[in-house]
């Protein structure tokens, strides 16, 4: 008797987080219609109420995995880069073009719910800023609200000029780089300049 070979179905949550990765991508939140979803995942509106809710629960749980997987590449880069370039790490890693489009996700907040705002900040703020500080720490800034601030202004850049820098990496210009020339810091200008030589 020849056994037949079962092959591994794709789950209905994990069809529709594959969609995502297509539909949110390329055309943000507000732009996307549950008919959409349903069409580029080919299942039905039951399977998504049933895994998420509805359209906004879909979202969170994909910007949640998104940037958690976004969070594990800058926490490799930033702690196997050498000695003062972990600042460049972090550039390299928010302008590869599989790095979220954060300035997208900022613009989505305002069609979420307050709990659905809430959910993806944090994870912005854990992802992108984070790991900006801890790339700062690492390069021997002193911790203090001017690092702070610096950390913000940085994470601001990154997704400002990412959208610009990707697709136009020969023309482009690392973030670091214009930050560096943007920002009146005397503490920290002379590091960030070094460390926007080695981006890209």
């Amino acid at each position: 008797m020849i056994s037949e070979v079962k092959t591994k179905r794709p789950n209905g949550r994990e069809t529709l987080l594959a969609a995502c990765e297509v539909l949110f991508l390329s055309a943000g939140y507000s732009r996307v219609s549950v008919a959409d979803i349903l069409e580029e995942s080919g299942l039905k509106a039951p399977s998504l109420y049933h895994h998420f809710g509805d359209k906004e629960g879909l979202y969170r749980a994909w910007v949640l995995r998104t940037l958690g997987r976004s969070e594990e590449a800058l926490r490799r880069a930033v702690e196997g880069a050498p000695r003062g370039r972990a600042l460049a790490a972090v550039a390299t890693v928010a302008c590869a073009s599989d790095f979220p489009d954060v300035l997208e996700m900022l613009r989505d907040l305002s069609s979420l719910s307050e709990p659905g705002q809430a959910e993806v900040r944090a994870a912005l703020q854990s992802c992108v800023y984070g790991w900006v500080e801890r790339a700062l720490e690492l390069s021997g800034e002193p911790e203090s609200p001017q690092r702070t601030a610096m950390a913000t202004l940085i994470a601001h850049a990154l997704a400002a000029s990412r959208s610009r820098y990707v697709g136009d990496k020969a023309g482009g210009e690392c973030p670091l780089g214009l930050l560096s020339r943007a920002v009146n810091y005397h503490g920290s200008q002379g590091r960030l300049t070094a460390a926007s030589e080695d981006c890209g």
